[in-house]
């Protein structure tokens, strides 16, 4: 069914719009799909709402839902086009300062056009994958894994796990998990999407007691036993996951092609460290200090501020298209790794990869100039897009005039309205030591007298992470972050020990030194944040009013039969509208 309608912007949430603005991969004029809305002149096709679909996991309940659910964001995108029709008609389009805006981000779409082609265009996905997925998740498996790095180490195990040998001790004796010492290779219990998907290929093949052949992922060789199966009952029923799985999948087989071709980028592009520069950089070291300071000097780094202009300016390493300067290496170095990653002057090839990861990008730059990426539908589809992104901001932004800055009435009524937003909770400024049992708990508790006896046992003994340097102080906590541990504290007396307090798992003991009462943040302490929130209230005020005016003056058509054309009634069991 076609039919002319007249949209009001007051049904349209202003969150969904700004979803639009912010997400570059939707916008109007894409050439794919059917028409199905007509803007004015311009129009939006099923390619243009899709697209934006495909960027978020969204579930629907059934058809109608679904159908809902489209026309919500289709509505969306027909205010993105009206802001766009609007800054044209501005010449917005025209400013410098788009102009330098496109030529600033042109190197970002020159590196989704190359991704695109060489990884996203090849991801497929089924309903049969998906369908397989779904029957994957009615089950969460136990299992245990051997990793190994050489095929013939692999080869011996598996027979002798044929043989009959222990699978755990197997674990413990070869495996390069490094927790196989402590758990015999037992990965505990997972469902389907929660590991790498050649691996779970595998391991959601292999009914209970079974052991694999040794195959290989991008982590090593693997071989794995299943132990258990049992239902997973958090699995929902198909409709509603069905976006969220293929949205998985998707990304499951893009990361694995994209280390498929960043491997043979890597290859194609050999970085070589000039090694007279290098040592050139070892030597002047040696020749700048004592012997007794050149041993503690770290040798992955060097004072840039001993280097001459020249110095610094040195070639340390090339690839086909490019370079990278001593200074430059330095400083990367610095900003990018910590320094038990960085190589010394004296390792020539973690040099080279080093310098790969850190002019990777400019690396992939340049192959997609070479391989005309912009010359692609793609890349000119995405320039597109974000021109009309950023036009229609300025025209959201600069062009829809608000109201004057809230005056101190209007400040003090929004202040009202929402005082509990500016509540301060009670709080209490609490001590813990945390450990495994309660029977430790209640021995450490018998000798605390007082708070120095309390953070001196905390510092040699709580088990919570990051706390033991500050001999077991919490700080002022409230209900909201510590939810078992602050009701705890209001039936204890304060500057006595509590407890002992089962929370997750473990036992605390606690001591309250003081409380402080519930109060409310002062006006004026807030007064910014209210003028703000007031001034951005106002925005969207004006927007949604500039909305429903274009509305009223642009003919608008929506296709809702061609939006029931995208819908699959099928997946929610009926053929019906």
């Amino acid at each position: 069914m076609t039919r002319q309608i007249k949209l009001s912007a007051s049904l349209i949430p202003l969150f969904v719009i700004a979803l639009i603005v912010a997400v570059l991969q939707i916008g109007c004029g894409q050439n794919d799909g059917s028409v199905v809305a007509r803007v004015g002149d311009d129009r939006i096709t099923t390619g243009d709402l899709q697209e934006f679909l495909d960027q978020n996991s969204i579930g629907f309940r059934s058809a109608q839902d679904e159908f809902d659910g489209k026309r919500i964001f289709l509505d969306s995108l027909i205010s993105q086009t009206l802001l766009v029709q609007a800054a044209r008609a501005k010449h917005i389009d025209k400013s410098p300062d788009v102009a330098k805006t496109m030529e600033a981000n042109r190197s970002n779409f020159l590196l989704d056009a190359l991704y695109n082609f060489h990884v996203s265009q090849k991801v497929s996905v089924t309903e049969a994958d998906v369908r397989q997925v779904y029957a994957d998740l009615e089950y969460q498996i136990r299992a245990y894994q051997i990793l190994l790095i050489d095929q013939d180490t692999a080869n011996m195990v598996f027979e002798k796990l044929k043989a009959g040998e222990s699978f755990e001790q197997m674990a413990y004796e070869y495996s390069l998990d490094q927790r196989a010492r402590r758990n015999r290779g037992d990965m505990g219990y997972f469902i389907r999407g929660s590991a790498p998907e050649e691996f779970e290929k595998v391991a959601f093949r292999l009914e209970v007691n079974e052991i694999s052949p040794p195959f290989k992922t991008s982590y090593g060789i693997h071989i794995i036993k299943v132990v258990d199966k049992k239902l997973n009952e958090a699995r929902e029923e198909y409709a509603k996951m069905r976006p969220a799985l293929e949205k998985q999948i998707r990304m499951a087989r893009r990361q694995m092609l994209t280390e498929i071709y960043f491997d043979s980028i890597a290859v194609k592009y050999p970085v070589t460290v000039d090694r007279d520069v290098a040592d050139y950089i070892t030597h002047k070291r040696t020749v700048l200090y004592p012997p007794a300071v050149v041993e503690k000097l770290p040798k992955y780094d060097f004072d840039d501020n001993q280097l001459d202009r020249d110095e610094k300016e040195l070639v340390l390493a090339t690839w086909d298209g490019g370079e990278i300067t001593l200074i430059d290496y330095l400083l990367s170095v610095r900003r990018f790794l910590p320094p038990e990653q960085r190589p010394t002057f004296e390792e020539y090839e973690k040099m080279g990869e080093v310098v790969y990861h850190i002019k990777q990008k400019d690396i992939l730059i340049n192959e997609a100039r070479l391989e005309k990426m912009d010359e692609t539908e793609f890349f000119r589809h995405k320039m597109k897009l974000f021109e009309g992104y950023t036009i229609a901001d300025i025209m959201r932004n600069d062009s829809i005039s608000v109201l004057e800055v809230p005056d101190e009435t209007q400040q003090r009524d929004f202040y009202d309205r929402y005082r509990e937003e500016y509540l301060i909770p009670a709080q209490v400024r609490l001590y813990e030591i945390m450990v495994s049992d309660e029977m430790t708990a209640q021995r450490l508790a018998s000798k605390i007298k007082n708070l120095d006896d309390f953070r001196n046992t905390a510092f040699r003994n709580t088990e919570r992470a990051g706390i033991r340097v500050k001999y077991g102080d919490l700080g002022y906590v409230d209900s909201t972050h510590f939810p078992i541990l602050f009701p705890a504290a209001r039936k204890v007396r304060v500057n006595t020990v509590g407890g002992p307090i089962l929370n997750r798992g473990k036992y605390s003991l606690i001591w309250p030194e003081r409380w402080t009462d519930e109060t409310y943040q002062d006006f004026l302490t807030v007064k910014e944040d209210i003028v703000a929130r007031l001034t951005i209230e106002d925005k969207e005020q004006a927007v949604r009013e500039w909305l429903n005016k274009r509305r009223e003056e642009v003919d608008i058509e929506i296709y809702d039969d061609v939006i029931w054309s995208t819908i699959d009634k099928e997946l929610y069991g009926t053929t019906g509208s």
